[in-house]
């Protein structure tokens, strides 16, 4: 029995509700080719075949369509499925969904569609999540990543280790079916073939080990890292905001104490989302106001994926030794290495006063 077998044919317009070119339609259910063959006028629906018709319901012409029909199971859905292509005005397309609802259609709720695609059987569920992750991603990493589930090539990984489990749970029943005596050819056998056993766990340990290590780090790369600038007052974090973000969305200016509460902007670099925090400078006497924006400094530090600190050309991060509560510089990197020197290129459109001095800071 098919899994959405009795439920309501739905439609739902799969294309933003905007002015575009053209607008499509989904249907998907038992009575998507009754509808299709009662709006178009249409008697013979050849499947995967491109037909353009009126499309006309209770007398009124809607919009000249172009409209394909799938027949099930070889559909997204596996349900009987049709798509309408209309014309891109938002009322165009308004009006039909409206018609086909009074006709006896329902309105889909989102990810219906998929849902219905997962219950009967066309996609696995880690690919129906894929599906919405291809759909929200805002970086390369989420779409190729969203690809390769896609092309179940994530998921066969998963096969392997079932088949690995369920490979030994046969050897090992078949290991405790053993004669009345044992015998010491009997006892050596068996010592072999559980010395196999725990090789082939640990490996499958370690397998399932890597698999949750890559998807935490692949969630975090999803979602977006979070990235904090860090440093004394006119270090460059401002200057440094700006020339990543390509537009002067920060103030510069060579009075210290500009930046005093954080500044948070999302950009991708290689591919990456990055959540980008310009804060305010630290330092120890500062006005009350200032100090409150220091505070949520510490905060941010503390919660980042990574604090990317900026020091004067000629000190390093022992200046920030006062502020205790900061997170530590990473393992491996040591304090006292030359700061790397990364000035703004010229194209950014800061002021060449904020160039000049930024080109003498230094970030580590």
């Amino acid at each position: 029995m098919n899994p959405t077998e009795g439920s309501p044919t739905i439609i739902a317009l799969a294309t933003p509700f905007s002015v575009s070119a053209i607008h499509l339609l989904r249907l998907s259910g038992p009575l998507a080719l009754p509808f299709l063959r009662e709006a178009t006028g249409m008697n013979e629906v050849v499947p995967r075949h491109v037909y353009t018709r009126a499309l006309r319901l209770g007398g009124r012409l809607l919009d000249r369509v172009v409209c394909f029909y799938f027949q099930a199971p070889a559909s997204y859905t596996g349900e009987e499925m049709v798509e309408i292509q209309c014309h891109g005005s938002p009322l165009v397309a308004q009006s039909i969904l409206k018609a086909a609802i009074a006709w006896g259609l329902a309105p889909a709720a989102p990810g219906e569609f998929t849902h219905r695609a997962f219950l009967n059987g066309k996609l696995t569920l880690e690919q129906a999540e894929a599906v919405d992750g291809l759909i929200r991603g805002a970086s390369e990493f989420t779409r190729d990543n969203a690809l390769r589930i896609l092309e179940r090539k994530s998921s066969l990984r998963f096969d392997e280790a079932r088949e690995t489990l369920v490979s030994l749970l046969g050897e090992l029943e078949t290991s405790i079916e053993f004669p009345e005596h044992e015998t010491d050819d009997l006892f050596r056998q068996r010592a072999a073939l559980y010395a196999r056993f725990r090789e082939r766990l640990a490996a499958l340990g370690d397998f399932l080990e890597q698999l949750t290590r890559n998807y935490e780090r692949g969630k975090k790369l999803e979602e977006g890292i979070r990235v904090v600038l860090l440093g004394r007052p006119n270090a460059g974090k401002s200057t440094l905001m700006n020339a990543l973000l390509r537009e002067d969305r920060v103030l510069v200016s060579p009075v210290e104490g500009t930046t005093r509460d954080f500044v948070r902007e999302r950009l991708a670099l290689s591919g990456v989302p990055v959540s980008l925090y310009d804060t305010a400078g630290l330092r120890e006497d500062a006005d009350e106001l200032e100090m409150r924006g220091i505070a949520k400094t510490r905060e941010l530090a503390q919660s980042a994926d990574l604090v990317l600190v900026l020091v004067h050309e000629k000190a390093c991060l022992r200046e920030l030794s006062g502020f205790p509560d900061l997170p530590p510089p990473s393992a491996g990197s040591p304090s006292s290495a030359r700061p790397i020197c990364f000035p703004p290129r010229p194209s950014m459109r800061s002021p060449p006063s904020a160039r000049r001095r930024a080109s003498r800071r230094a970030c580590a």
